[in-house]
């Protein structure tokens, strides 16, 4: 309902104001740009002390905190381009440093996707010597960190960690639990059920009778959830999706995403050949992993993700238009 009315209010206002694409665009930036210079200054200047207090009381609670990635993705395209070296290295080392205290890995993750979508897009050649830099800087600046705000570090290692795990061969209930079991539990259902392709539907609900969840605590689920054994969400996007929608549903969903980042992606030479829009286009392709796969959980988060489409799909119009106008 969030997603659908999202991209009605936001598809009627730039249909009757076109124009208001880059001021609006723009404006956004700003006021991003205003909230995350706050989490960077609380980051280095106002922590609060103690592990369990780094990231949840200091920094930012908002389920667009991960949006932090555009100025990434901004000063990256900047790189690319060789333009503000300096400036666009440390825009990027900064929005790293503060998404490793959001303690997020799905964040992590998707950021690693985004940039493998742009080196994809622009050319592995000349996006690994950029991003290589990058890396090796950041492994440079990492004894800073560790010596400016350790429990960060270290909270991060942790919930990093089950990399590791994995790696090492440990069972799924070893990695994660909660996760583990509620996608078990979840997909039994839908197996049992045979509802793979419309899902149980939005308010549906399992319990742990195929793999006992014990020990749950509300970091994971609500209360009532707790009390009943009743649990309607499952801690993953694709696995939850479905479980509620099914695969006609997820791929409605998911597609609403890929149709305006294509059209996009069929200019990509013509917009990269253009130094002054190139960065929208590269932040925008940049964006999209995290967008589908992490914003779904909150209204807002839903509300941001029918803009995205929306913007996605206008800029894509006036790309469309310049190049029409520019071969004309």
């Amino acid at each position: 309902m969030f997603f659908c009315i999202g991209l009605i209010i936001f598809g009627n206002y730039y249909k009757r104001y076109p124009s208001e694409l880059l001021i609006s665009c723009q404006v956004f930036i700003l006021l991003a740009a205003g909230n995350y210079s706050v989490d960077i200054f609380k980051f280095f200047f106002l922590r609060s002390e103690g592990i369990e207090k780094v990231s949840y009381s200091s920094l930012s609670l908002d389920s667009a905190k991960g949006l932090i990635t555009i100025f990434s993705f901004w000063a990256i395209a900047g790189l690319i381009k060789g333009k503000n070296i300096i400036v666009n290295i440390v825009l990027v080392l900064l929005t790293l440093y503060v998404l490793l205290a959001y303690q997020t890995r799905w964040l992590i993750i998707t950021f690693v996707l985004g940039l493998l979508v742009i080196a994809f897009a622009v050319g592995f050649k000349n996006a690994m010597i950029v991003l290589t830099s990058i890396v090796l800087l950041f492994c440079i600046t990492i004894p800073i960190i560790i010596k400016v705000a350790p429990e960060v570090w270290e909270t991060a290692m942790f919930r990093l960690s089950f990399i590791g795990n994995l790696t090492s061969g440990s069972s799924l209930e070893d990695v994660e639990i909660v996760r583990a079991g509620s996608i078990y539990n979840s997909m039994n259902l839908l197996f049992e059920r045979k509802a793979f392709l419309t899902g149980m539907g939005y308010g549906s609900w399992y319990t742990d009778n195929y793999f006992p969840m014990p020990n749950l605590t509300t970091a994971a689920f609500d209360e009532d959830a707790l009390n009943m054994g009743k649990y309607y969400r499952v801690h993953d996007f694709l696995f939850n999706f479905l479980f509620k929608f099914g695969i006609i549903g997820t791929g409605i969903y998911i597609s609403c995403y890929l149709k305006p980042i294509r059209r996009l992606w069929k200019l990509k030479k013509q917009i990269l050949a253009d130094s002054r829009y190139n960065f929208v286009f590269i932040a925008i392709i940049g964006l999209c992993p995290m967008v589908i796969t992490y914003m779904w959980f909150t209204g807002k988060g839903l509300l941001f993700g029918a803009l995205f489409v929306v913007i996605s799909r206008e800029w894509a119009r006036v790309f469309k238009e310049k190049i029409t106008t520019r071969e004309a």
